[in-house]
């Protein structure tokens, strides 16, 4: 029986002095080590009353006595006090027995014109199940929230709270609550908090989020008050669990273009050597598609992999791939959920075109100590957690290690098979609840990769930040979340083949940012947001320098480049009525490219080359060189047009004034990072898109059809045969150019029953031009081509089947169309020297993708009393076998030119991983 006695307290009434001594129940037998629940069920037969509690808070403890004479209450409360337990007998002679909270007795009035009577113990619309005895079920019974003699006839009152997890005291991000009654509702923040401001009356809340049991709690309000509540994991059934009469939040919800997962829904899902990925999860979604088989990085709606703002915690992530792409950064075991935004971005974020890709990692578990951990083929890892102080603060420490070298053993390539690879990442977060208005949150993270290839040359790459927060309550209606960010990205690439000719080549970028966020409620149809930020930016180039006393090579040294970027932000929700609900939102975004720095002038009218340099400029630190600054408007507007389907609208404007420069497809550890600066003018974009959402079978099956158009201004592609490394003039080998992306995505999802999973498709276009007045800075003769990510057709099939709650199988079914290349179309010869003519930009494509992976998750035995629970995955990740194109490269042999597809995985692989929980 589920925290039963919560609500109990607001329903039952204890006059004093109800009872006499010979209506007492007086413990005088001596016994030993009798478990509890076997007690009380004795004593529900002798005595004919009932006990209420939830039989996991007393299946492990026992009670012992040694004939003293002793009330019974006295007596039980005694004994489970010790045991955070609390015992309350009402005047019906039940007995409730509490965790973590003491039902207080007092009278309460359900109508402010209500009498009292002295023989009444319970309101009227108590929901009388006393025949049910000890562990047979849930009541759910009203909860009074307030001060009856606060109430305000038709005013309104504002109730706050927290909904956490019941086994961790974790806060639920973007869980949902509901109100039935007003058709309204309001999610959870990043602490788990929410606030709602309604009219005073009786109401129906409902509790829902991703693999939690919904919660519908009856509450009346008379004033002011709290209503924190915690949810337990759902357990699976093999029953269909049908929701009636209820729209969800795919339908309700006023957010479109975004898609929301937790760790625990996609665990079961086919990982390559048993390490789940929650980037390439996330390209399984509609709209988000992968560069390519065996990298980290993903394109959204068109865009390039630089243009998605990836944040853990608040910290941006600059390079998200362990082992170049093999796996990402990211600890699936620290984790709680992520949310990807493609559109309808709200204006607290900035920086990026595309999107954005928030991941929470876990606060950790305020109640107990747990912990848990994993191993499989190439990777190990153990994450733990507990209680600094008993549900006020916590702690979380999570690690990460990879031991691969065996796998490069096993390769025929000489250079390959004497090489090493390595990697590892630490996750840390404290989380302390200082008081009912404040609370602070530190969170810190570090990953390094080392290779070594064939014991001549290491690529070492690390990323780390770390973010301080504080929440704090500035009133009823108002409150702040503060920030304090710091992110750092490095590579160095360092070759000793030979004494004379050893190097060691440096690139980083600092990040610096203060944030504040501020949200007011003023009245129940608004939701306000407005704060500021404040980020600096500091970025090494490169640097080529000796290595070892005997090295002979020239350093080259770059300058660093300096950027400030302030913002200021607001956005009101506004529901006109239940079933609109409007969203504006502008956000004021600058960038100030700072000295010193020298730059370089070119001369008017003619194409930017090292030739046509009229005059070089230095400026001194702090100096403005160039600024830039422009408003983004968001719009979005939800329509609900019944029951079950909803039509929603958004507009984004977005701006980035940071670039990635690489001259591959994928993220890779050696790409930089470039400002805008006077020569190289910051990204724009442009996005609408329009939804229809509607569920099915009692809601338990959600749809959603999206279209969007999007167009980008100033995207930087290259000049043929361009050198991004170490180059002090690097806009001479870059292009503006602009692109538009076009597109439909649906998906279908069902979360619930024996039976669940995902469909998603997306039909889309990505085009890019590069349009000059100089010829030779045109590609493609100025005309449309399509862009290296572009792949019209995207199909997704996620399935799990769950036989039992220990044995479930996963299938996941992915094709795409091959990405464009441009291929050497003809040979032909001048001056007897074979050349080759090229296809226009990326006319041809290669092979489709098309991959089944299938796993099968085995969890031990589900007893209470155990060490520890623990599970394995037998996974296959490319079933079939099938050889899928990573790219296409070329080889002349005898004077011939052939051409050779280069496969990641070209057969199945196998994988046991065995994961454990304590």
């Amino acid at each position: 029986m589920r925290f039963l006695i919560f609500a109990l307290a607001a329903l039952i009434i204890f006059p004093s002095g109800i009872y006499s001594q010979k209506d007492e129940i007086i413990v005088a037998e001596r016994f030993t080590d009798i478990p509890v629940i076997d007690y009380l069920r004795d004593i529900q037969e002798q005595y004919d009353i009932r006990c209420y509690c939830k039989p996991s808070w007393i299946d492990t403890l026992t009670l012992s006595h040694e004939g003293e004479s002793i009330s019974l209450l006295e007596f039980l409360d005694k004994n489970l006090s010790v045991h955070g337990l609390s015992v309350f007998q009402d005047a019906y002679r039940n007995i409730f027995i509490t965790k973590n909270y003491r039902i207080q007795a007092e009278i309460i009035r359900v109508y402010p014109d209500e009498e009292v009577s002295e023989d009444r113990t319970m309101v009227s619309d108590f929901q009388k199940k006393e025949e049910r005895g000890l562990g047979q079920g849930d009541d759910i019974h009203l909860i009074v929230i307030g001060d009856p003699a606060k109430k305000l006839s038709g005013a309104d009152a504002e109730v706050s709270g927290y909904v956490r997890e019941s086994k961790t005291g974790e806060p639920i991000i973007a869980a949902t609550i509901y109100i039935e009654e007003l058709e309204t509702g309001t999610v959870t923040d990043v602490y788990g908090h929410y606030t709602l401001r309604i009219p005073t009356g009786r109401y129906n809340f409902t509790f829902r989020y991703i693999g939690m049991t919904e919660i519908n709690q009856p509450v009346l309000i008379q004033s002011d008050g709290t209503l924190n509540m915690n949810m337990e994991e759902r357990l699976f059934r093999l029953r269909e669990i049908v929701i009636e009469g209820k729209r969800s939040d795919n339908v309700i919800g006023s957010q479109m273009g975004m898609n929301t997962l937790t760790v625990k829904s996609i665990r079961e899902i086919p990982a390559v050597l048993g390490e789940v990925d929650i980037i390439k999860v996330a390209t399984m979604l509609p709209g988000v598609e992968s560069v390519g088989e065996g990298t980290s990085g993903f394109n959204v709606r068109g865009g390039a992999t630089d243009q998605n703002l990836i944040l853990i915690d608040e910290a941006p992530i600059f390079n998200t791939s362990h082992l170049f792409g093999f796996f990402s950064v990211f600890n699936p075991d620290v984790i709680k959920d992520f949310e990807i935004y493609k559109g309808g971005i709200p204006v607290e974020y900035g920086g990026r075109l595309s999107s954005v890709f928030d991941i929470h990692t876990r606060s950790g578990n305020k109640l107990e100590f747990g912990g848990n951990g994993g191993i499989s083929p190439i990777t190990a890892k153990l994450m733990i957690e507990g209680p600094l102080t008993r549900g006020k603060s916590s702690y979380l420490i999570g690690g990460r290690t990879t031991y691969s070298d065996w796998i490069l053993e096993k390769i025929k390539d000489p250079d390959i098979r004497n090489s090493n690879a390595s990697f590892h990442d630490i996750n840390a977060r404290c989380n302390n609840e200082i008081n009912a208005n404040n609370t602070l949150d530190i969170s810190a993270y570090y990953s390094k990769d080392l290779f070594t290839l064939a014991s001549e040359t290491s690529y070492k790459y690390l990323n780390w930040n770390t973010v301080v927060q504080w929440k704090h309550k500035l009133g009823n209606k108002l409150y702040s979340v503060n920030s304090a960010i710091l992110s750092h990205y490095e590579y160095q690439i360092s070759s000793f083949k030979s004494g004379v000719n050893s190097y060691k080549l440096d690139f980083n970028i600092r990040y610096r940012e203060l944030k504040t966020d501020l949200t007011w409620l003023p009245d129940p149809d608004h939701r306000i947001n407005f704060g500021a930020s404040a980020i600096s930016y500091t970025i090494n180039p490169g640097s080529y320098s000796p290595k070892g006393i005997e090295s002979q090579v020239n350093g080259i040294f770059m300058e660093d480049e300096k950027g400030f970027e302030p913002s200021i932000f607001f956005s009101d929700r506004y529901n006109i009525t239940p079933d609109l609900s409007l969203y504006g939102g502008i956000r004021i975004s600058s960038f100030f490219f700072l000295g010193p720095k020298t730059v370089f002038e070119y001369v008017d009218d003619v194409p930017h080359t090292i030739y046509n340099i009229k005059d070089t400029l230095y400026y001194s630190k702090g100096k403005i060189i160039k600024a830039y600054a422009w408003p983004e408007i968001r719009l979005l507007a939800r329509y609900v047009l019944g029951p079950v389907s909803s039509i929603k609208l958004s507009y984004n404007k977005t701006r980035q004034h940071l670039q990635m420069l690489s001259n591959t497809m994928v993220i890779s550890p050696t790409d930089t990072w470039k400002m805008s600066d006077p020569n190289i003018p910051p990204q724009a974009a442009d996005q609408i898109a329009a939804g229809y959402y509607r569920n099915f079978r009692q809601n338990t099956i959600e749809g959603s059809v999206e279209v969007y158009y999007k167009r980008i201004k100033n995207i930087i592609d290259y000049k043929p045969g361009a050198e991004l490394l170490l180059n002090k003039h690097i806009e001479t080998d870059l292009v503006n150019g602009d692109g538009k992306a076009y597109g439909i995505e649906l998906m279908l999802r069902k979360d619930h029953g024996r039976f669940n999973g995902w469909i998603s498709y997306t039909l889309s276009k990505s085009l890019m031009r590069v349009k000059s007045k100089f010829p030779e800075e045109e590609i493609n003769k100025g005309n449309y081509y399509p862009a290296i990510h572009d792949k019209p057709h995207d199909l997704s099939f996620l399935l799990n089947y769950r036989h039992t709650r220990r044995f479930s199988v996963t299938n996941n079914l992915t094709y795409t169309t091959g990405r464009p290349v441009t291929y050497p179309a003809a040979e032909f010869y001048f001056r007897n020297v074979a050349w080759l003519y090229y296809s226009q930009r990326n006319e041809f494509r290669i092979p489709d993708y098309f991959r089944w992976d299938i796993s099968v998750n085995i969890e031990g035995n589900l007893k209470a009393k155990k060490l520890a629970h623990s599970s394995w995955s037998f996974s296959i990740y490319n079933v079939t076998g099938r050889k899928n194109a990573y790219s296409v490269y070329y080889v002349s042999k005898g004077g011939v030119i052939r051409g050779y597809l280069l496969s990641i995985y070209a057969r199945p692989i196998f994988t046991l991983a065995y994961n454990f929980k304590f």
